[in-house]
């Protein structure tokens, strides 16, 4: 399915069959999870920041409180992607400093607070 998500930008949607997990195509080429998925959900909370490491804690413990999202599922998926890079976690939202080094550094510290918060 495409979708212009603005007049200029053209995006595709895909689904995967077995997994269900969603993807986005980008004019550039580049396949990225889409909204939804649980790296988006994480990068939501500083996609306005410069320093995003700066709220890994913070964001880490508003995730602690929620019942309404899988915690290890979401963090076992975070690992997998710094672990074995598959996209440009900086492509995934509409990042106002889409920068992939500081973006990565916040998921692994993200995932460390996370994991120390519900020991």
């Amino acid at each position: 399915m495409k979708l212009n998500s603005s007049p200029t930008k053209e995006v595709t949607f895909f689904q995967c069959p077995q997994c269900e997990s969603h993807y986005t195509l980008h004019e550039s080429g580049s396949l990225t999870d889409r909204w939804g998925m649980p790296i988006s959900l994480v990068l939501y909370g500083v996609i306005f920041d410069k320093k995003p490491i700066n709220r890994a804690k913070h964001i880490a413990e508003q995730f602690s409180a929620r019942d309404d999202i899988n915690l290890p599922f979401l963090i076992k998926n975070i690992i997998a992607e710094l672990q074995t890079p598959t996209q440009k976690v900086s492509e995934i939202l509409d990042l106002s400093y889409p920068n992939e080094i500081a973006l990565r550094s916040f998921l692994k510290v993200f995932c460390e607070e996370l994991s120390r918060i519900k020991d």
